[in-house]
């Protein structure tokens, strides 16, 4: 093997050619004379063993504390959230969550992005209630946390409180500027209250970071079609059709929700 490029994908074809569901390996890495870093990788198949989900997860530690902790506890801690991770890309949030709750949170690193994971597995499942106190668990370790805001968002809007859920978009937009998603999503919730100006503001942020985004110039059309501006309508209408964006689909894209 000449690189590990090529590593990669001879073990690729290997899993998908064999009827192995699974490979998993760690790596262990000194990172000067202060850290390390404990990894866990895996790879599986995808269900119709076509394709296949990659994952990893990985802390930083300090050297000195690598003497004093269960190392086989925190690699089996690792294993956990990282075969969570291929259970969440299939979309089976029941299996994921499964795997989360066996997480021993030997680290504290570990928390917040097993509770988040926990918090979004649960917000798919339309389980509302306990997707929402995972989020709270999340901010309350790390408030900077921006992916727990944008999820709480999503389930205020699902529960109907608009205002609060654009007050959590806008501060994942503030954490983390090139949230598209975040400012795509402040925007729906802005044309669902007819709040056309803050969402054509919105629609323009994220035709800004992604000048090519069928589903933002969808909205642009339908917001200038209520305006009845013809012009813009036909602009941005034809502009999202030659993006790909398919117009029997454009419902879909301008329902709140639909991109939580």
């Amino acid at each position: 093997v000449k690189n590990q490029g090529d590593l990669y994908r001879i073990i690729d074809q290997w899993l998908l050619d064999c009827n192995t569901d699974l490979l998993v390996w760690g790596e262990f890495e000194e990172k000067g004379d202060s850290m390390v870093n404990l990894s866990v990788n895996f790879i599986m198949p995808e269900l119709r063993r076509d394709s296949l989900v990659q994952g990893r997860s990985s802390l930083d530690l300090p050297s000195d504390a690598w003497n004093s902790i269960r190392v086989d506890t925190l690699v089996q801690d690792l294993v956990y959230e990282t075969l969570g991770q291929g259970f969440f890309e299939f979309k089976n949030y029941k299996e994921a969550v499964k795997l989360y709750k066996q997480v021993s949170f030997t680290s504290p690193e570990l928390i917040s992005e097993v509770n988040l994971k926990m918090a979004q597995a649960y917000s798919q499942m339309e389980i509302l209630d306990t997707a929402r106190q995972y989020f709270d668990d999340v901010l309350r370790f790390n408030p900077d946390n921006a992916p727990a805001y944008h999820g709480l968002a999503g389930i205020l809007v699902r529960e109907k409180e608009f205002e609060s859920a654009l007050e959590n978009y806008w501060m994942a937009e503030k954490l983390s500027p090139n949230f598209l998603e975040a400012t795509y999503n402040k925007g729906l919730v802005h044309f669902r209250l007819d709040q056309f100006e803050e969402a054509i503001n919105s629609m323009n942020q994220v035709l800004e970071l992604d000048p090519r985004n069928a589903r933002a110039k969808g909205i642009l059309s339908a917001i200038y079609a209520k305006e009845e501006n013809e012009e813009l309508f036909y602009h941005f209408l034809e502009e999202a059709l030659k993006e790909g964006l398919n117009i029997r689909s454009l419902t879909t894209y301008t329902e709140v929700g639909s991109y939580q």
